[in-house]
């Protein structure tokens, strides 16, 4: 790893620093308090199949996300519903599906393959079984 100063020449990061808005997200700050794009990807055991609560805050939170223009990626346990699909469609929201009920070696591997492709910053991992 180069040193600090290397990466001063360069123009690179020399610290980076997470700060928190009104909602409590973290946003990752340079050394220049610049923003920088964070790629998150949310493995979800959740089977979409209606517009109820926790869809509704995977959308809001998808929209809040994207709006301050980092990737937001879901991977949920069941094929989502017409209705979830389009709205995350419209909050430009790549999602994915994949048994998670149980996260064995080949999810994994897949979760893993995922996210190299999106060059994934930050897995979040919610409501699933390992």
């Amino acid at each position: 790893m180069p040193c600090e100063e290397e990466c001063q020449e360069a123009g690179g990061w020399t610290r980076q620093v997470y700060r928190k808005d009104a909602a409590g997200v973290a946003e990752l700050q340079g050394q220049k308090g610049r923003s920088v794009h964070v790629r998150i990807m949310e493995l979800i055991d959740l089977h979409p199949n209606k517009l109820g609560g926790f869809e509704r805050y995977c959308i809001g939170f998808s929209k809040y996300l994207m709006e301050r223009g980092h990737t937001h990626i879901l991977v949920f346990s069941g094929e989502p519903c017409a209705e979830v699909a389009d709205s995350l469609a419209r909050c430009g929201v790549n999602w994915y599906v994949r048994d998670l009920r149980s996260l064995g070696t080949k999810e994994a591997m897949y979760v893993g393959k995922l996210a190299r492709a999106h060059n994934v910053d930050v897995i979040h991992v919610r409501a699933v079984q390992c």
